[in-house]
Parts: structure tokens; C-alpha cells; sequence
């Protein structure tokens, strides 16, 4: 009988039989873990709950679009300069916000099939 090993096949299937059982309980917990923290990050980010703001005052666009003064052709090139840096800026920050979206889209719906 222990050449089998029927004990070790009766453990694993004791686990995997409780696995099965709380699969739901455990899948449960994490996705409230998930949900809990998406809350506190939402609601609690330091400006009365709203993260647009932490995030506009964060990014500054006011001074992304104001150059270091100048005169001539070195003022002219740090205006251009500017200008590009910000739209680049823009461009890169829009793409995040649009990829989160995604995510965040994705992952409610991976959650209802789960």
C-alpha cells in the first residue's frame, strides 16, 4: 500500500477537495480586498475625494506652457521648445489615462465571469 502512495493521494485530495469547496469564499475576499483599496486611493486622495484634482495639480499645465523668458532667437527657441515638451507631455499622459481606462474596464468585466 505505500508503494502507491495512498497517503500522500489521500492529502491532495483533502485539499483539493477543500479548494474546490471555498473557491468562491477565497475569490470572494480578494476581489473585496481589490475593491477596498481601489476605494481608499479614490476617495481618500487628499483633496476631498477626488483624484482629477490630485492629479491636474500634480501635472501643473500652467507651467509646462511657460517658458524661461528670453530674448531673441533664445527666447523663441525656448517658447518652441516648450510647446513640443508640453504636447509631448500631453500626448504621453492621455495615453496613460487611456490605457487605465482600458483596465479598468477589463477588469470588471473579468470580474463579472468570474
Amino acid at each position: 500500500m505505500e508503494s502507491y502512495g495512498a497517503k500522500r493521494l489521500l492529502i491532495r485530495v483533502i485539499i483539493a477537495a477543500l479548494l474546490i469547496n471555498f473557491s468562491l469564499v477565497i475569490a470572494g475576499v480578494i476581489i473585496d480586498f481589490s475593491q477596498v483599496m481601489t476605494r481608499y486611493f479614490i476617495e481618500k486622495s487628499g483633496t476631498g475625494g477626488r483624484v482629477s484634482i490630485t492629479i491636474m495639480k500634480g501635472l501643473d499645465i500652467g507651467k509646462t506652457y511657460s517658458p524661461a523668458g528670453g530674448s531673441g532667437i533664445d527666447g523663441l527657441l525656448n517658447i518652441i521648445i516648450s510647446l513640443f515638451g508640453g504636447i509631448i507631455m500631453m500626448l504621453v499622459t492621455a495615453f496613460v489615462f487611456f490605457a487605465g481606462a482600458i483596465l479598468m474596464f477589463t477588469r470588471v468585466i473579468v470580474l463579472w465571469f468570474l
